[in-house]
């Protein structure tokens, strides 16, 4: 998912060039990538939820956990935290699904479990490689992506 600014500039890349790993578990990806917050220290790390199909039906948004508040949404045993299990529904609801739908609370605490030992491991600045391909020139046009299986497969501007 990528956001644009009036110019065509990137401001908000979700998955994408910013990625470090993304994990997609029943129609909910979890992006462990580097996000633009305002502060002066330059993107930080981050674990953003989001929806894997998005409906013209619902605004979808994404929920995003910063590293620095790792420790607010999983125990120091590496357990769930009471926020996790209280936020789930929460959270549910940001990205798009029903606030009541137990299944995707469930997706989305476990992805959660899964994620956050590597959110805690990521380099705190972006690696080169990474910061090279964000800085990409930005896109004017509708920007169209065909992917089978994950995998991209053709990509154009129009």
């Amino acid at each position: 998912m990528t956001l644009l600014s009036a110019t065509g500039a990137r401001m908000v890349e979700l998955g994408g060039a910013r990625a470090w790993r993304v994990f997609n578990r029943s129609g909910t990806v979890a992006s462990l990538q580097w996000l633009d917050c305002g502060n002066e220290d330059g993107p930080e790390p981050v674990l953003a939820l989001f929806k894997a199909q998005r409906s013209s039906l619902h605004q979808p948004g994404a929920f995003v956990i910063a590293q620095t508040a790792a420790h607010e949404w999983m125990a120091t045993s590496g357990h769930r935290s009471p926020k996790l299990l209280a936020g789930a529904s929460f959270i549910a609801g940001v990205i798009g699904f029903d606030r009541n739908d137990k299944a995707a609370q469930h997706t989305i605490i476990s992805l959660v479990e899964d994620t956050m030992a590597d959110l805690v491991r990521m380099p705190a600045s972006l690696p080169a490689d990474v910061q090279a391909a964000a800085q990409a020139k930005p896109v004017l046009g509708i920007e169209a992506t065909v992917k089978i299986n994950g995998n991209t497969v053709q990509e154009a501007v129009f």
